[in-house]
């Protein structure tokens, strides 16, 4: 049997069982195959896997969380379907702990997602079209979910989880000629790393030229956000624990 019959065996197995630890069982076994064994497998059986995002399972769809995480940073054509999980996680209603989890993995990780976005998921740089500009929409709408979490959560824990976010995405927004990436060090060759030593990207990143995404528009953007965070800071919060990026 061939990795991808096995794999599409096992998501089928995931998907006809009601019970959730073997549906997670299964889910483990695949994702072993796809990101481990064969990463060609990823574009073919993503689309497949993420439909489990409607099951009630929070175990689930924490997995699925993580799971498109990585899927993404080994194969950036799937950032259709990513940001669909993640818009559809993220929406209201949804679980609290789930709505987090997404926000700590976009913290983590949103410029790979925003480059995804740019280059449509074809990873070698070169724009492309409409397809670009319905995924930054979706991406700018999930941004905004999670960042409207900040005004709404009562919870301290998620209050800092969001600023990390936030602050993510206006590390991406600003260009370095106006501080952007102020808490990441340029290693040798000039390229800025974060802690785990991977290279982070910013707006400047973004062909001149791309087709339909402007470089101004994701900096006049990225304003309006870190105005409405200090906003938030200065006039709503009385923990002096928050920090107030500087950017």
């Amino acid at each position: 049997m061939s990795f991808n019959e096995y794999a599409i065996e096992l998501v089928n197995d995931a998907k006809c069982t009601n019970e959730t630890e073997e549906s997670l069982f299964k889910l483990e076994q695949v994702k072993e195959v796809m990101l481990h064994r064969d990463k060609s497998l990823i574009p073919t059986l993503f689309p497949s896997i993420i439909d489990l995002m409607t099951r009630p399972s929070g175990k689930i769809k924490k997995f699925l969380v993580k799971f498109g995480a990585e899927c993404l940073y080994r194969c950036p054509a799937v950032i259709p379907g990513f940001l669909s999980l993640y818009g559809f996680l993220m929406e209201a209603g949804s679980n609290d702990n789930i709505q987090r989890s997404v926000i700590v993995q976009l913290s983590r990780m949103y410029d790979k997602v925003a480059m995804a976005v740019v280059n449509n998921g074809n990873g070698t740089g070169t724009v492309s079209g409409n397809e670009s500009t319905c995924n930054w929409t979706s991406l700018s709408n999930l941004t905004n979910k999670g960042i409207d979490q900040f005004g709404t959560t009562t919870s301290e824990t998620a209050k800092l989880e969001c600023i990390k976010m936030i602050e993510s995405v206006c590390l991406f927004g600003y260009p370095l000629s106006r501080g952007g990436r102020s808490n990441v060090n340029a290693n040798a060759n000039g390229n800025d790393k974060n802690a785990s030593g991977s290279v982070k990207h910013t707006v400047a990143d973004i062909p001149i030229h791309h087709a339909t995404i402007n470089r101004q528009d994701i900096e006049n953007e990225t304003d309006s956000i870190h105005a409405k965070l200090v906003l938030w800071l200065t006039r709503g919060s009385t923990n002096n624990s928050y920090t107030i990026p500087v950017l």
